[in-house]
C-alpha cells in the first residue's frame, strides 16, 4: 500500500446576516467545525478519489475517514461501483 496522508482541521466561522433587520437578536453565529480531507489512491494508481469529511468532533472524522479508506483499500474506488456504497 502506498504511504497514507490524510490532513484532519478544527473550523471555526462566523456567519452574519447580509442585510440586518436592527433586531436585538440579530447576533452572528459561530459554526464549529471539523474537517477531514482524504485522498485516496489505488494500489495500480490508475483511481484516484478525494473526500471530505465533516463532522461535529474529531473523533468522529476520523473513524468515519478510516472506514472509508478501509473500503476503498479493500474494494476499490467507491463512486464507480456498480453495487453502491452503503453510506448508513
Amino acid at each position: 500500500m502506498k504511504p497514507f496522508s490524510a490532513s484532519l482541521l478544527r473550523e471555526k466561522f462566523t456567519i452574519h446576516d447580509a442585510m440586518p433587520s436592527g433586531a436585538a437578536n440579530d447576533k452572528p453565529v459561530i459554526a464549529l467545525s471539523n474537517r477531514l480531507n482524504l485522498p485516496l489512491l489505488t494500489h495500480d494508481e490508475k483511481h484516484s478519489e478525494d473526500f471530505i469529511i465533516r463532522a461535529q468532533n474529531m473523533h468522529t472524522c476520523a473513524r468515519f475517514g478510516a472506514q472509508i479508506a478501509r473500503d476503498f483499500y479493500d474494494n476499490g474506488p467507491i463512486l464507480d461501483r456498480k453495487k453502491p456504497f452503503d453510506w448508513k
